[in-house]
């Protein structure tokens, strides 16, 4: 087999996953794949705190030992790779290259901040020799059996590179935002952990409005339940589709569709999603539902958005209607509520909201 030339658009966990089983068939089967990652920011960027999406500190919801390798079959590229990549890319070979595999498994092998994860991704990549581009990937083309991948530079310069033999798309794509308008007290999944200097101010400034969080999925809550840990004390109602936020788990059963091949590939692709949905958007691990069960503040309520507008003067009002009797609600305080969607507005956000409170 010729060199082969792979473009991954991304620069995270699955990235980093394909830049080391790449590196371990190159060493082990002389496989000669080469690797370029396109990436806006630095590798592990959703992770790290600082772009948003989180603020690093908090704990991953999955066990460390679930890392880029896991679980290490052996039936599709034999043991020499997956002992390979678990002496060299798991986790314990991160906490070992940084001399804290013995604190780590002492203090009962915790799960790593979001930090840590990304900074074991980026130690993942340096040590595959994975190529690395920094930019935004604006175009494909293909032509004579081959990609060219366009990018932009940060300082908005186009430019391209071109012969992969195949290109990767990963990541979640961007966080949803209303676009009618914008205000300095609405958020989205990722804006919304860039500005938590500034959250406490914008709460105290409003204490008798309420916080309103779009969503009742994972992103809603991580958001909740950083303004519960700081202590902010305005209320926090969160506002999605189902009448409660759903429990997400450690469980045998479901880890096991994730990391079984035949099972993944016996479902449909609209079976995939809802699985999908079901499991990670639509579901709020167990750790971050204990710290929005214990506040006093929180309540979560059903509803679908239909509009979200500035009112007079110039306060963010939000309306919603309800299955149970169809009535239109609103949120607004004598300082606008500010909001952090996660799914998208159903109606349009310019007319007048129907008059009731809540």
């Amino acid at each position: 087999m010729g060199r082969m030339r792979l473009a991954i658009v991304g620069g995270g966990a699955k990235a980093a996953a394909i830049a080391a089983k790449a590196a371990c068939l190159k060493a082990v089967r002389k496989i000669e794949i080469e690797t370029v990652i396109f990436e806006r920011a630095r590798i592990g960027a959703n992770w790290n705190g600082s772009h948003g999406y989180t603020d690093g500190r908090q704990s991953l919801c999955t066990p460390a030992e679930r890392d880029l390798g896991f679980p290490y079959e052996l039936a599709t590229y034999g043991d020499a790779v997956a002992s390979r990549m678990q002496a060299n890319f798991s986790w314990a070979a991160f906490m070992v290259s940084t001399e804290r595999y013995g604190d780590w498994v002492d203090s009962g092998r915790p799960p790593p901040s979001h930090r840590e994860f990304a900074d074991y991704l980026d130690f993942c990549v340096k040590r595959s020799k994975a190529g690395l581009v920094s930019g935004d990937v604006v175009s494909l083309d293909h032509a004579d059996g081959l990609w060219r991948v366009g990018y932009e530079t940060a300082s908005k310069t186009r430019r391209s590179k071109e012969g992969f033999d195949g290109v990767v798309v990963t990541g979640t794509g961007p966080a949803k935002r209303i676009s009618t308008f914008t205000d300095r007290r609405l958020f989205d999944g990722r804006s919304f952990w860039n500005a938590l200097t500034i959250l406490p101010g914008l709460a105290a400034a409003a204490p008798e409005s309420p916080i309103v969080v779009l969503g009742s999925g994972g992103t809603a809550a991580a958001c909740a339940g950083w303004l519960v840990r700081a202590g902010i004390p305005n209320q926090i109602v969160i506002l999605g589709r189902s009448p409660t936020l759903f429990a997400r788990t450690d469980s045998a059963f479901e880890n096991r569709v994730f990391r079984d091949e035949d099972a993944w590939r016996s479902l449909s692709f609209d079976d995939r999603r809802r699985f999908t949905e079901r499991l990670t958007r639509g579901a709020v691990w167990q750790s971050v539902l204990d710290v929005l069960g214990r506040a006093k503040n929180v309540e979560v309520r059903q509803g679908e958005i239909t509009s979200i507008q500035l009112s007079s003067p110039g306060s963010p009002s939000l309306s919603c209607r309800q299955s149970i009797d169809r009535l239109n609600r609103r949120f607004s305080g004598p300082q606008p509520p500010w909001a952090s969607p996660s799914w998208p507005l159903h109606g349009d956000p310019t007319q007048a909201a129907s008059t009731g409170s809540l």
